[in-house]
């Protein structure tokens, strides 16, 4: 590290043409994942690039919510999730509903004060700024997921607790500053001994970054479960996604007959499906909204381990574990989708 700001520091393009650089704006350490992030000009890119101890550099990103807002409400993804047969209204559930877990949301923030949380959010981290003292959501985005993962009515897991790491501030977001909340999640799981009780939920996504692929592996080897979305280009996302899906659950998303959404990405590098059309969930400071994208489907895999994890006679000791269950658990053939068998769906494993 010192001797990249010693290079961005004497660098004579940047002292020569009025230019103004920041160099580096991010360190990352996550188990043997270790990078950083800047803004370098050009030369000092040249000499880092031909650096022996560098293995890789890339640019930074814009990455976008996965998410598309809808006019009708709907409160189906419950009953679907925690019932085989459909058609059936009601969600049935373990009492122990995820307490005992801690369930972080990746995204734009959390409306903590929301009714439906029932005083179990928390202002985890803001990537966004950092000397901010309090702060929510102004998207409103973080706010829905966290009310599907876990609010009193419309949750997976009623009683876990919602962690806001605030990634975004709007629609897009730069990556390094993503990279940088998700880091701190992981290690906040790791270095409070969570690893056993947590789930890392990411909503933001965007264009393949190897730098993404290598930190989720290393929280994945670090016993760290991150659930992400598919994508909401109605495409197979493979050549993007192939290597992430060993070490990410990716979810497609459905609508409320389990058919494949029209917008959600599907193919071998998608987990599992769940429900992700005109999703009802916790919006603003009291109200509600109904939403669709891969996010919101998500949401739901994000909470249905929280609730697993909650359970006293489930163990997942490890982020390969959590996967194994979350498959051994699903509904096999449930969804079809373009080219290939049918796809899995996720279910709580309520016996009805």
């Amino acid at each position: 590290m010192a001797f990249v700001q010693n290079v961005h520091s004497t660098s004579t393009s940047r002292r020569s043409n009025g230019q103004s650089f920041d160099g580096v704006t991010h360190q990352y350490n996550i188990s043997d994942f270790q990078g950083y992030a800047g803004h370098f000009d050009k030369a000092t890119v040249a000499q880092l690039q031909n650096h022996k101890d560098i293995d890789h550099i890339e640019p930074d990103q814009i990455w976008s919510l996965e998410a598309l807002i809808t006019q009708s409400q709907s409160e189906y993804g419950l009953s679907l999730i925690s019932q085989k047969t459909m058609g059936r209204p009601g969600y049935f559930y373990d009492s122990s509903a995820g307490a005992g877990t801690w369930s972080y949301v990746v995204d734009s923030g959390i409306n903590i004060e929301h009714r439906e949380f029932q005083g179990r959010g928390n202002l985890g981290y803001n990537a966004v700024d950092k000397n901010a003292r309090a702060w929510g959501d102004r998207v409103g985005h973080g706010t829905h997921i966290a009310g599907i993962m876990g609010s009193k009515t419309y949750g997976v897991a009623k009683k876990t607790q919602l962690i806001a790491v605030k990634v975004v501030d709007g629609r897009d977001g730069v990556f390094s500053q993503i990279l940088d909340g998700y880091q701190w999640a992981v290690k906040d799981i790791t270095s409070k001994g969570r690893t056993l009780k947590a789930v890392i939920h990411v909503s933001t996504y965007g264009p393949y970054t190897q730098a993404w692929e290598r930190a989720v592996k290393a929280a994945f080897e670090s016993k760290v479960t991150t659930v992400y979305p598919a994508g909401n280009e109605n495409r197979d996302p493979t050549p993007r996604l192939g290597e992430l899906s060993h070490y990410a659950i990716i979810v497609g998303a459905t609508n409320a007959r389990r058919y494949r959404a029209q917008f959600t990405n599907y193919g071998p590098a998608v987990t599992i499906f769940a429900p992700g059309v005109e999703i009802k969930s916790t919006w603003g400071h009291d109200g509600t909204r109904a939403v669709s994208g891969t996010a919101q489907a998500a949401a739901h895999v994000s909470g249905l381990i929280s609730y697993f994890k909650g359970l006293e006679t489930v163990l997942m000791p490890s982020a390969r574990a959590v996967r194994g269950y979350i498959i051994a658990k699903s509904l096999p053939e449930a969804v079809a989708v373009p080219g290939g068998p049918k796809a899995r769906f996720a279910y709580n494993g309520s016996g009805r």
